[in-house]
């Protein structure tokens, strides 16, 4: 599988120490490395994360891994996908927790995600769902693109089409909360959510932050004993749609005080739990 930004021989160097550490951590009893589980926020550098774990581990199109999702409206995975990421060296995909805890069940898996501002996000959901998708990007050419594209702004945060409403009404909180078919329907369902979301984040083995992520990438790799390269690198799949699109990026002006405070209530939620993992990593790195 060819991965941006990765050359064939970076990634045969890379695959070659990935297997040289697997077979001294056999010689030395160190155990087999736990099965990798990435719980991809849309538009949270999952691409990059991709890439990393394609150029050590080997492609899931190989069944060197999985790609999963549960994240899409009255769509849940099929079981035989199911089964395949269970048997998997590597998971990564828009998964709910409660799908994660079906794939790992009992088993000691190293859990992680990167997250990044949900207003940013958010932005980047819509230029991303907003931009005609390439040949090559077949798993884009999707329902949310003819209902996205041709919306303004304001129309996407004010949209009352359930598929659209389903990635973009507070999908961080409803992830890590359990299910992608919860909301937060009132205050107190959504208290009752961030209190669940914050007790299963605590369970998690990392969790980093865009900005922050050539060190969290490092420090991921790391922890799961996989070599990377001397610098991590970001691939960004909506800047890469849009530019070979023809397209233009909206500028950081596109979204003003009056379209910021309509995306407010589909963030809100998330916007709490991100400060919280936010403070829960200051006070660890302090401590």
């Amino acid at each position: 599988m060819a991965m941006p930004g990765v050359s064939r021989l970076d990634r045969l160097a890379l695959r070659a120490e990935t297997g040289a550490r697997d077979m001294w951590s056999a010689i030395t009893r160190k155990g087999v490395r736990k099965q990798i589980i990435h719980m991809h926020v849309m538009k949270c550098a999952g691409s990059t994360i991709m890439r990393h774990l394609v150029s050590c581990l080997g492609s899931h199109k190989k069944d060197r891994g999985a790609l999963i999702h549960d994240n899409k409206y009255d769509l849940a995975p099929e079981e035989s996908l199911v089964a395949a990421a269970q048997r998997a060296p590597y998971v990564s995909g828009h998964m709910s927790w409660a799908l994660m805890n079906r794939i790992c069940g009992e088993r000691d898996a190293f859990v992680f995600s990167i997250w990044r501002c949900p207003y940013d996000r958010l932005r980047s959901l819509y230029q991303f769902l907003r931009t005609p998708p390439l040949e090559n990007y077949p798993e884009h050419r999707t329902d949310l693109h003819l209902r996205v594209g041709k919306l303004t702004p304001l129309e996407f945060l004010t949209t009352d089409d359930r598929y659209i409403r389903h990635v973009t009404d507070n999908v961080m909180l409803r992830q890590f909360a359990g299910g992608f078919d919860e909301f937060p329907a009132d205050p107190a369902a959504g208290e009752a959510m961030l209190g669940r979301a914050r007790a299963n984040i605590a369970r998690m083995d990392y969790i980093g932050f865009s900005d922050t992520l050539d060190k969290d990438v490092g420090n991921i790799m790391k922890r799961i004993n996989l070599p990377q390269r001397r610098r991590v690198g970001s691939v960004n799949t909506t800047t890469e749609l849009v530019q070979r699109t023809g397209g233009e990026l909206d500028d950081a002006g596109a979204w003003d005080e009056e379209t910021r405070s309509l995306a407010e209530p589909l963030v809100r939620w998330d916007d709490r739990l991100y400060r919280h993992a936010r403070t829960q990593r200051a006070g660890v790195s302090a401590g």
